[in-house]
């Protein structure tokens, strides 16, 4: 469901970026592909999503193929939407905390961009940088390197650098930066939980 959730914020999110700057964004053949690309990723994501609602909604997860891949997976997940789906109020206050989440992360990096900007170098504004972030997450998603690295600084020279005008090794360094910051408070996060577990084990 935290994955659910996820997939379904970074559409809402990317359907909204798209809709109110897709000009921007098409402002070069590059950026412009990895849009499609984003698209096409995000699409091929949300139909799965349809059609776990469908068999799920229709009672046909025990009628699946015993041969179709991810059986197990696809009916374990219709379970949990089933279980889920009977608190309708619950799951809209889900999907609006993962907003947050999602809006606080690109904030993130945002901020870390800001954090390499004077007074005769353009950096990215907070509507560029929520505009390509939806795309950025998308594509790093693929498990092309370990937690998107290289991949992300790429697409953030390309995103940024083309129809920002924002210097290509900036551009990398507020990926790289961003990450940091990301990845630093993760190490703070796997802490508290080892160290409640531990506790709650006691």
């Amino acid at each position: 469901m935290d994955r659910l959730f996820g997939l379904l914020s970074i559409v809402f999110l990317a359907a909204i970026a798209l809709s109110l700057r897709f000009d921007w964004l098409k402002g070069s053949a590059a950026t412009l592909h990895i849009t499609y690309l984003a698209l096409s990723l995000l699409a091929g994501g949300f139909l799965i999503v349809v059609f776990l609602l469908f068999v799920a909604g229709f009672g046909l997860l025990n009628k699946l193929p015993k041969a179709l891949p991810f059986r197990g997976a696809i009916i374990e997940s219709g379970n949990a939407l089933n279980l889920y789906g009977k608190h309708r109020a619950v799951m809209l206050i889900a999907f609006l905390i993962t907003i947050v989440s999602h809006l606080a992360y690109y904030v993130t990096y945002y901020c870390a961009a800001e954090s390499l900007r004077n007074a005769t170098t353009r950096m990215p504004s907070l509507a560029d940088m929520l505009t390509i972030m939806p795309l950025v997450n998308t594509v790093t998603a693929i498990p092309i390197s370990f937690g998107g690295v290289g991949v992300r600084e790429t697409l953030f020279q390309q995103l940024l650098g083309n129809p920002a005008h924002v210097p290509f090794a900036l551009a990398a360094l507020a990926a790289s930066l961003g990450f940091a910051i990301q990845a630093s408070w993760s190490l703070v996060g796997a802490g508290a939980f080892l160290f409640f577990r531990k506790q709650r084990s006691a």
